[in-house]
């Protein structure tokens, strides 16, 4: 909504029919407007934060992941699917696929690092990773030939 300092306002409405006509008609309504301004506009921001951080994911061909620690429930990016040449339907069909593919020299005797315990903020962890697909030579890493279709696209206002 157009403001009378000439600005635009962010406003959520609601409203209901309170009378009909005897035709059934719609005569009369009532309702609230909220103020959602500073919501929205922190929304915004943020979708254009999740838009650059794609776009630097994507530019440098990274993969990120996410770790439930009090589930264990680990969660790969679509570009570490493409890395690693799996499925995530293959991925997700096995009982414990990061113990099952972890090379035995790299890997873990546990389920999770020592260190996640206490007031902890960082992990770090290299691993060779067992892959569908054969490595590609690359700068001191080895990434599968993976494939992106870029940053996502977001509607800007």
């Amino acid at each position: 909504m157009l403001t009378s300092e000439n600005r635009w306002l962010w406003i959520m409405q609601r409203g209901q029919i309170t009378a009909r006509s005897a035709q059934g008609e719609p005569v009369e309504a009532a309702g609230i407007c909220i103020e959602i301004d500073q919501r929205k506009r922190q929304e915004n921001l943020l979708r254009l934060d999740e838009s650059r951080l794609a776009t630097a994911l994507w530019g440098a061909r990274a993969a990120f992941w996410q770790w439930h620690i009090p589930t264990d429930i680990r969660t790969p990016s679509p570009m570490w699917f493409a890395m690693t040449g799996y499925t995530r339907e293959h991925w997700e069909s096995q009982s414990n696929p990061w113990r099952e593919h972890i090379h035995p020299r790299t890997g873990r005797t546990s389920s999770r690092p020592s260190a996640v315990t206490g007031p902890m903020r960082l992990i770090r962890s290299s691993m060779n990773i067992a892959s569908e697909r054969p490595p590609v030579s690359g700068s001191g890493c080895s990434i599968g030939g993976a494939q992106s279709n870029g940053p996502r696209k977001t509607n800007r206002r």
